[in-house]
């Protein structure tokens, strides 16, 4: 039997294993919150030593001028979300950011809220069995 990745991503939220989060320790993400969690497969096996990782808040930095996006907010959002078909992000913005509280992030205003991960740290997600996908190259159709 194959043992899971080290990193299983539910929506937008984060199963990884415990060395993946040792990993993640000395950075000091804010608004991440870390709880132990057991993945249970498909044929009910349990796999230990996991841990759900969530965000507490979001951080809007797309440009709305420059990203491809239904310009129209979705009335079922609780969080006024945009459908965002490719991001382009505000340079103004993360210029003024300090790289410690944008290196994980979940992306706010959106519909599809992604983890955004700096190229700092994408190593480590990499590495560890994720596919990690420059933002410029990531984009959503719909019919």
């Amino acid at each position: 039997m194959t043992p899971p990745p080290d990193i299983l991503f539910n929506g937008s939220n984060i199963l990884v294993k415990s060395d993946v989060r040792e990993k993640l320790l000395p950075y000091e993400i804010p608004d991440l919150s870390m709880y132990p969690a057991i993945y249970i497969d498909h044929k009910d096996v349990w796999h230990e030593g996991y841990w759900y990782l969530t965000f507490l808040e979001k951080f809007d930095c797309w440009d709305r001028k420059h990203s491809k996006y239904d310009e129209e907010l979705d009335p079922l959002d609780d969080d006024d979300g945009y459908f965002v078909h490719r991001y382009s992000l505000n340079d103004e913005l993360l210029e003024n950011t300090p790289l410690e509280q944008r290196r994980l992030f979940m992306m706010g205003k959106t519909m599809d809220p992604l983890v955004t991960v700096h190229r700092s740290i994408a190593g480590l997600f990499k590495h560890s069995g994720a596919d990690v996908v420059p933002l410029l190259d990531w984009g959503v159709t719909y019919p």
